[in-house]
């Protein structure tokens, strides 16, 4: 796992090419900003931000999390979800919180700060993370692990962060956001779908931030006075998880479904009687449902809740409710009896929605799924010998 390195669109990356040697409790005070590596779920995909301090009499490192939530409430994931989950800053030994990171596989690298007056940041920390100040409600954008210590430390440094981070960093919120997500491509298609417009707007780097491996190498050229606040990178724990990649991933893998079912729908409207109706019927029932699945349940998502970017979204253009209209053309195909004209005139309607969706979608949505709502519209406009008089 030595060396590890970093990899980041665009700020220098820090190589961690030692493992860390914390201080024992006899020796000065250290503070450290710890970043972890994202990890399985969609909770952890962003990776992990937190502080570590050792040293200056204590005889166990303590780690400050600002991503600590109760894990055992029967509403965790649908508070997540609503935008509703309470967090809040707590504190744990770091014995204890290594082998719950290391029970995830999740890396982490710890840079040592190099901080004017260690003993004060402490017990701001300790302050921060009494009852009475840990809580906060969860934002994605502007409070989560990786804000709250970027938050923290900007203050503890004078607002040397926020003057020197204020620059356009070069990118969007929604090239971050699929660098993280795109190993699972149901989950990045999901997200890109859904997400606003809001995402789509240039960032600056202090705004880039909020990523937990951009606060990392943003850090590592951050100064006070003239001097280097990152005194050292050290590789904290080893794991079988990794960084997110430089770029986000490509989106053809999102285009599979409808290809496959268009193509099979076109196949469909020009085979035998028999073998084409089931083919051009399964695609419409396959591809309509999954259209519908997919618009329907973002749409839903973005009623309940009350999470930044989940939507409103023109990718609705494309996939939704009204995508039922080829679940319900799919059974006169399958049955072998006459297509209503009103739902022929639907899937027209359907298509040409998608035309308008083409070019007012997210970027690769249109793409993805036009083409497909297409074929299926060709297919039943190709099948009209069976169109009701």
């Amino acid at each position: 796992m030595l060396p590890l390195l970093l990899s980041t669109a665009l700020a220098t990356p820090p190589v961690a090419d030692h493992p860390c040697v914390l201080p024992s409790a006899d020796d000065p005070l250290q503070v450290y900003l710890v970043t972890v590596t994202p990890g399985w779920n969609a909770m952890s995909s962003l990776g992990h931000t937190l502080l570590l301090v050792a040293g200056g009499g204590h005889d166990d490192a303590l780690t400050y999390n600002w991503g600590a939530f109760d894990s055992g409430s029967d509403t965790v994931t649908e508070d997540f979800m609503k935008g509703e989950l309470p967090y809040f800053l707590a504190t744990w030994i770091w014995p204890a919180q290594r082998e719950l990171l290391l029970g995830q596989g999740r890396s982490a690298l710890a840079q040592r700060l190099d901080l004017s007056d260690p003993e004060a940041t402490v017990a701001a920390l300790e302050d921060a993370s009494k009852p009475e100040n840990a809580r906060y409600t969860y934002d994605w954008r502007t409070a989560n692990c990786s804000t709250k210590a970027r938050d923290f430390l900007d203050d503890q440094l004078g607002g040397a962060l926020s003057d020197q981070w204020s620059e356009p960093a070069g990118t969007t919120l929604r090239e971050q956001i699929r660098r993280h997500l795109g190993r699972a491509t149901a989950q990045d298609l999901g997200w890109s779908f859904v997400a606003g417009a809001e995402v789509d707007d240039g960032i600056t780097e202090w705004e880039r931030a909020l990523f937990p491996d951009q606060l990392m190498a943003s850090m590592v050229d951050a100064e006070v006075d003239g001097k280097l606040v990152v005194e050292e990178t050290c590789l904290l724990l080893p794991g079988h998880f990794g960084w997110a990649p430089e770029r986000p991933p490509p989106t053809w893998p999102w285009m599979v479904p409808g290809g496959l079912f268009g193509w099979l729908a076109v196949s469909g409207a020009h085979g035998t009687t028999r073998s084409g109706r089931w083919l051009l019927g399964g695609s419409l029932l396959a591809y309509g449902g999954f259209l519908t699945l997919l618009g329907t349940l973002t749409l839903a998502m973005a009623m309940a809740t009350s999470m930044r970017a989940a939507g409103p979204t023109p990718a609705w253009l494309l996939a939704g409710p009204h995508s039922a209209v080829f679940l319900a053309a799919a059974v006169p195909v399958l049955r072998g009896t006459k297509v209503p004209r009103w739902l022929l005139g639907a899937a027209g309607l359907v298509a040409l929605l998608a035309v308008v969706g083409l070019f007012v979608a997210p970027p690769g949505i249109g793409l993805a799924l036009a083409p497909g709502i297409f074929a299926c519209t060709y297919g039943l406009i190709r099948s009209r010998p069976n169109v009701a008089q």
